[in-house]
């Protein structure tokens, strides 16, 4: 019973939202202006010309829709302008940018103490 209430219901249910997160999300390099074979140089040159399209600073009167502009303008430099980043974005279509060496510092919490 619980199968076939998972066949019919929940599964097409979670394929139809993967769809549209996939479709949701924005192509890196269009949001850029640039081509999949774009080399590093073109990608910083087309990065510093929509950033200073979209900066909030040159667009008076349309302050927030200019903010998140620039926000997916500077979130796709970060992502192709890395090696790494830019190989795994083409590979999977993950923009998360970073390679997941984060994690914390050790030490004591809150810091060292001073003398």
């Amino acid at each position: 019973m619980r199968l076939q209430l998972y066949r019919r219901v929940l599964l097409p249910t979670v394929l139809i939202l993967l769809i549209q997160i996939a479709a949701a999300s924005e192509n890196l390099y269009a949001v850029l202006g640039v081509s999949r074979k774009a080399s590093p140089r073109e990608i910083k040159a087309a990065y510093r010309s929509k950033a200073k399209e979209s900066h909030p600073d040159k667009n008076p009167g349309r302050e927030e829709e200019a903010s998140e502009e620039f926000r997916k303008v500077a979130h796709a430099f970060e992502v192709l302008s890395d090696v790494n980043s830019r190989r795994r974005y083409d590979a999977t279509g993950d923009d998360s940018g970073g390679g997941g060496n984060g994690g914390g510092g050790g030490g004591r919490p809150g810091g060292p103490r001073g003398p």
